[in-house]
């Protein structure tokens, strides 16, 4: 089941968070790095955020076993990086290893896809790292178009990133 995150979610998002970063990206950040994510930090930062939800769009996937995923967008408002051409931004989506392959991941993205065609957010961007290539395949199934490259610095080490885009949301939207 896919729906809108609550505050009451803020700990079960941030426990996704910190172990699909842990999962996806071991070798891709350093170790260290990974081991010192914390999920009472997250925890702090997605309460504050969903506090604010004015400000983008939260949902989760959920089952019987509790959330397993979630994903975050906002309209592209004093945001500079990439193409300047596109209205709203997917900022994350996360799913636990154990969960990708049934949908979820596409479910996810059609409802940011969904909430973007209602504020009259057209299209949509998001960044991922260059080296993830198991989400790039992702992207890139949902018709993501490859429309930047840059990178920064995370955690001591120079992390090479892509931006993917979409011109028309609809079509992600009847995709699910």
């Amino acid at each position: 089941m896919i729906r809108a995150a609550t505050l009451s979610d803020a700990a079960a998002i941030a426990r996704v968070h910190v172990d699909t970063w842990r999962a996806a990206y071991a070798d891709i950040l350093p170790k260290t790095y990974l081991d010192g994510l914390s999920y009472e930090e997250f925890g702090r930062f997605w309460l504050n955020l969903l506090s604010k939800p004015d400000t983008r769009c939260v949902f989760v996937a959920e089952d019987e076993g509790g959330v397993f995923g979630f994903v975050s967008g906002r309209p592209r408002k004093n945001f500079s990086k990439g193409p300047i051409d596109y209205d709203g931004v997917l900022d994350t989506i996360y799913v636990l290893p154990s969960h990708q392959g049934n949908g979820a991941g596409r479910r996810l993205v059609a409802a940011v896809a969904r909430y973007f065609v209602e504020v009259d957010t057209g299209s949509m961007l998001l960044w991922v790292f260059t080296e993830n290539q198991p989400a790039r395949r992702f992207y890139e199934s949902l018709g993501g178009v490859l429309v930047g490259a840059d990178g920064f610095d995370l955690g001591g080490v120079w992390v090479n990133e892509v931006a993917y885009g979409w011109r028309n949301l609809g079509v992600l939207v009847e995709e699910v």
